[in-house]
């Protein structure tokens, strides 16, 4: 993007052998930046003030403390608060922290491992974007009470604020209240955030020079998805940063140092692999063993399932992996699983189709979401306690159950439903031994496992 502007605009690169003035060049790129992109904030603060308020339980086995602190930020005669939460080890010395802008309010969180980042010696202040702003067009400014204050009597205009630098303005007052914390090292700040919220925390860093290390989760190289994935699935081609597998020493890093504490330290038994068949094979790129890029989005799956599989299965209990992608090969990495269908009646129809065709192409161990991943598009037409007790009654008696996704949990269905989940889950449980038996037959004669 900064490329584009700056050969819109004719303007000289980011940096060249003629740029002798780093700092003055990087404040012209923000301001440009805010400019055509993100946009200014319309009003400065005054002050800010806070209240604490510390958890009143054992915080991660009573190696650190955690509050929770209400920011109140001052405009004049208005006012916002917006809470944030500190998790900070209880260890001597100043310590590098984070600054997490998260999706949601919880502490820890699937992006938010705070007790293994806090046995490590790192801090840990994060808040929930929406407490800020919400993630959605500000139709109403009386339904955004922060975007209400910073807009009253001014009229918007195109180069103003919009959600994204907003929430970025919000991680410079979590790191306003950080800096007054004489546990914390003002010198070792970082700013990270995931998807979205990894750009608002570049940009957060960008604008904000307090924050040593920016992170936007983002890592150095993106790729552009490949076109052969299902639009239907994600209309919108996103970039993705992808491990080359075929670089010893990367996998090496990937395997021991992301995956290692993963694996042997807290014992996980595997994982569910997805998005690797977006990997693009329509542009040029450069493999450790320099083979061809045509066919990426089916070997790099393949090959990726193999690598993790064998990594998980080096403890002697073994593991294994979920998959969505793959090619020839695939199926000796269990398990591949049916994608995201929608709960309604004519999927359930889809998944049987798509599991009897696998097996007999040669991919005995196929899975899916029980009773689909997504809401129904006609909830009447499709009651989702029916849908999903018809789809438990097929999934039962397959080699595995799974849920996850946008719809309801087992345990969150009426007592009624919850009884026969109940019932079938025992029936399954009981045919384990036969499952167990038929699974061998299958991998030793290709023969499907459900037919």
């Amino acid at each position: 993007m900064l490329a584009e502007l700056m050969r819109e605009r004719d303007l000289m690169p980011v940096w060249d052998e003629k740029t002798t003035d780093w700092e003055s060049r990087r404040k012209e790129i923000a301001e440009l930046l805010c400019r055509e992109e993100y946009g200014f904030m319309p009003k400065t603060h005054d002050k800010m003030t806070w209240a604490e308020e510390t958890a009143p339980y054992t915080f991660c086995a009573g190696r650190a403390e955690h509050k929770k602190v209400t920011l109140t930020v001052h405009f004049g005669e208005d006012a916002f608060s917006f809470p944030i939460y500190t998790s900070i080890p209880k260890k001597a010395g100043k310590l590098p922290f984070f600054v997490l802008l998260n999706f949601r309010d919880s502490v820890p969180d699937q992006y938010l491992p705070v007790e293994e980042i806090c046995d490590r010696g790192y801090a840990v202040i994060s808040f929930c974007y929406n407490d800020v702003t919400e993630d959605r067009p500000t139709k109403d400014l009386a339904s955004d009470p922060l975007m209400e204050i910073l807009y009253k009597g001014i009229e918007k205009q195109p180069w103003h604020a919009g959600k994204l630098r907003v929430w970025a303005w919000a991680a410079s007052r979590a790191l306003d209240y950080a800096l007054t914390l004489d546990t914390l090292d003002p010198a070792r700040a970082c700013v990270v955030g995931h998807s979205r919220l990894g750009k608002a925390a570049l940009v957060a860093g960008m604008l904000d020079e307090r924050f040593a290390l920016k992170n936007g989760a983002t890592g150095a190289r993106r790729l552009p998805e490949t076109y052969s994935y299902n639009p239907a699935d994600n209309p919108v081609r996103r970039e993705t940063a992808f491990v080359d597998i075929t670089d010893p020493d990367a996998m090496d890093w990937w395997c021991g140092t992301v995956w290692g504490t993963l694996v042997d330290t807290i014992g996980i038994d595997g994982a569910k692999i997805d998005f690797c068949e977006y990997f693009p094979d329509h542009i040029p790129v450069e493999f450790a063993d320099g083979r061809p890029v045509p066919g990426a989005h089916h070997w790099y799956p393949t090959l990726y399932n193999a690598l993790m599989y064998q990594h998980f299965c080096h403890r002697p209990e073994g593991g294994m992996c979920l998959s969505r992608g793959g090619g020839i090969g695939a199926q000796r990495y269990p398990f591949l699983w049916a994608g995201d269908q929608l709960r309604e009646y004519f999927f359930l129809h889809a998944i049987l189709r798509s599991v009897l065709s696998s097996g007999l192409s040669g991919i005995p161990f196929m899975s899916y979401d029980m009773a689909a991943y997504r809401p129904a598009r006609d909830p009447e037409a499709n009651p989702e306690a029916e849908v999903f007790v018809r789809g438990l009654e097929y999934t039962a008696s397959s080699a595995n159950i799974q849920t996850h996704g946008k719809v309801l949990r087992p345990y969150d269905f009426d007592e009624h439903t919850k009884d026969v989940y109940r019932a079938y889950a025992k029936l399954h449980d009981a045919l384990r031994p036969y499952l167990v038996e038929q699974g061998r037959v299958a991998a030793n004669t290709a023969l499907p496992l459900m037919r």
